[in-house]
């Protein structure tokens, strides 16, 4: 069970309501099905007594999905997210208790990380461009100081009383993308043991959560070295956890020999430096998405005690190649596997 790679879609391919579901036999009493939907891919690997049951059971997850991309996608006019930042500057927005929960605990991850985790980064959205809109260009100082001054997360209010969130600045932005994609795994996780489910994993873009067994053996996912993706650097049992990567082999261009990535620095408002590729198993889903950027951009010396705290274990390819592991993972990833000091 690795992590395959990502596909990012347009926003109009994010989710097509008229998108029919079918799960396929894997084998073994499992079953598989996909679609896109929140600029990603979906997947389910579920145990099930027949197909009729598993495309039940997929049809539930892409409804709940569905539901929430509404919710909670800053791509989507008609989202109350995107009405928080068009009236940035202006005025509060009243959103639904499910929106204001998230915001709010997107913002205290923000303060516990010192804000190398920020839901305003959405404010410097289009000075870097990766993914499609990747043209290999490296924006001028000014361009990225003028949009890094609209990334605080300091300057969300909440009312708790009202529902409502105001941005301060105008030209501020929330985008709850990967916190939104960890919140919706562990909604689906939580739907299909409803359902009966006990054997499962749900995938959507690079986080998972793996629920029971694969028959009588545990997940195994696999760590992509970031530096050769035909080399796995370690191979990690998963059961009732989530697991998570980040690094900076997934969007990224090397312009005069300089490598440029996604995970941009709220603080320097450029690509993160201290790491190659981060790796997370916390009890939840949304809890790794406030882990494995924040160690990414914090280091393995800030960043592991950062993800103790939170219940987290992690694996950190740092800038050099070296590997720093959790106390909770020793043992994992031996010299073999790329250990310490190793490129």
């Amino acid at each position: 069970m690795g992590r395959g790679p990502t596909l990012e879609l347009p926003p109009e391919l994010a989710g097509d309501d008229d998108t029919s579901v079918q799960a396929v036999p894997l084998g073994g009493g499992f079953y598989f099905a996909s679609f896109p939907i929140m600029g990603t891919w979906f997947e389910l690997t579920v145990a099930a007594r027949d197909a009729g049951s598993a495309t039940e059971l997929a049809q539930t997850a892409r409804d709940e999905l569905m539901r929430l991309d509404r919710l909670m996608s800053e791509w989507r006019a008609d989202s109350p997210v995107s009405a928080v930042n068009r009236a940035a500057g202006a005025a509060p927005v009243r959103v639904e208790r499910e929106v204001f929960d998230l915001v709010a605990k997107a913002v205290e991850a923000a303060e516990r990380s010192g804000g190398a985790f920020d839901p305003t980064w959405a404010g410097m959205r289009g000075v870097w461009r990766f993914g499609d809109a990747m043209d290999g260009q490296v924006p001028s100082d000014e361009e990225i100081e003028s949009s890094r001054a609209l990334v605080d997360y300091r300057k969300v209010r909440l009312d708790p009383e009202a529902d409502s969130i105001f941005l301060e600045s105008p030209g501020m932005a929330l985008g709850l993308g990967g916190i939104a994609k960890g919140y919706a795994i562990d909604r689906l996780a939580s739907l299909l043991r409803r359902a009966g489910a006990k054997d499962f994993v749900v995938k959507l873009g690079g986080d998972l959560y793996a629920a029971g067994r694969h028959g009588d053996r545990p997940w195994v996912a696999g760590i992509q070295d970031p530096r050769n993706p035909s080399r796995v650097l370690a191979s990690l049992e998963v059961e009732d956890r989530s697991f998570s990567t980040s690094g900076d082999y997934e969007r990224f261009f090397v312009k005069d020999g300089v490598r440029y990535h996604h995970i941009i620095d709220p603080a320097t408002g450029r690509p993160a430096t201290a790491s190659r590729s981060v790796t997370a198993l916390c009890t939840d889903a949304t809890t790794s998405e406030v882990v494995t950027k924040p160690v990414f951009i914090l280091g393995p010396d800030r960043g592991l005690p950062y993800a103790a705290a939170l219940g987290c274990e992690v694996v950190v390819v740092d800038a050099s190649g070296a590997l720093h592991v959790s106390p909770g993972l020793d043992g994992c990833c031996g010299p073999e596997a790329g250990g310490p000091g190793s490129r």
